[in-house]
């Protein structure tokens, strides 16, 4: 029988190799969560981890970026965590969420734990960008990838909760297998307006009618381009999906796809790297 049982839409197979890792007592010493953001990965980890020390919950530690960053001195606090028995579960737990977000010293020092394990201790990365880690890092773990849940599944959960067909059918195109997001935006209909109402400012801004010093002007006014971006890219992956399925579409699948690639690439230049944000959205914006 499934031992884990989650409030989480989908990733079944992922559960039953949990599971099946719990009840045979082979649970490797690390282990990487990896996928997109929003996919409950982290929701997974913590269910799997209150599975196996129950509610001791002094043995286990999760660790979050500190002003969007994971130091070394929170590895060091983990190192000394592992070095001491467990207080009342048979295992103590450490999950990094947010993993990629280690800077290089901390994946230097994590490196240690991994070559020295102890039989009592059980590391859990959590990621968005497992590839971003440091190959010596990723080498030494085991690997569960989490991939977006179906529409449907989506959609019917949106319904179980309460929501109304259309707006569920509508949340679960654009969360785009993304439960957590899906939910987020159940929970608070005030993000869908505002979502609507960045999709119009997006019409306009990529428009040929508009001047660029308009363009330059609307995002020099841009605060999270990283929450922008999540918007336009959801759109014009929603359109895509539109497109496959032989709905008509104001863009051609060549412009579609040209448009997901720019965004995507400017994602992962401001989310991985120091560069200057404001000039990563004006060369976007030229190149869409």
């Amino acid at each position: 029988s499934c031992l884990i049982i989650v409030m989480i839409v989908g990733h079944s197979q992922q559960i039953k190799i949990l599971s099946n890792m719990i009840e045979s007592g082979k649970i490797p010493h690390a282990m990487l969560f990896d996928g997109l953001s929003g996919l409950g990965k982290k929701a997974v980890a913590l269910d799997f981890a209150q599975k196996i020390i129950g509610n001791s919950s002094i043995d286990l530690l999760v660790i979050e970026p500190e002003k969007g960053e994971i130091k070394i001195d929170q590895i060091r606090s983990l190192i000394e965590k592992f070095s001491m028995k467990p207080y009342s579960a048979l295992y103590k737990i450490a999950i990094i969420n947010d993993a990629h977000l280690m800077n290089e010293y901390a994946q230097n020092s994590i490196l240690k734990i991994l070559e020295e394990p102890t039989g009592d201790s059980i590391l859990i990365l959590v990621t968005d960008h497992g590839d971003s880690l440091l190959d010596t890092v990723r080498s030494r773990m085991s690997r569960v990838k989490f991939f977006p849940v179906s529409f449907g599944e989506i959609k019917k959960h949106l319904i179980s909760l309460g929501c109304q067909n259309d707006m569920a059918e509508e949340i679960a195109l654009f969360s785009f297998g993304r439960p957590g997001v899906a939910i987020d935006f159940k929970n608070d209909y005030s993000k869908i307006s505002f979502r609507r109402e960045k999709i119009k400012e997006l019409m306009i801004l990529i428009s040929d009618k508009t001047p660029v010093y308009k363009k330059f002007e609307y995002i020099k006014k841009i605060e999270e381009p990283k929450d922008l971006l999540d918007i336009w890219l959801s759109y014009f992956r929603a359109l895509m999906i539109k497109f496959v399925n032989g709905e008509k579409t104001n863009y051609s699948i060549s412009k579609i796809i040209k448009i997901l690639t720019e965004l995507e690439n400017a994602i992962c230049l401001i989310t991985r790297t120091n560069v200057n944000k404001k000039l990563v959205l004006e060369t976007l914006i030229i190149k869409i």
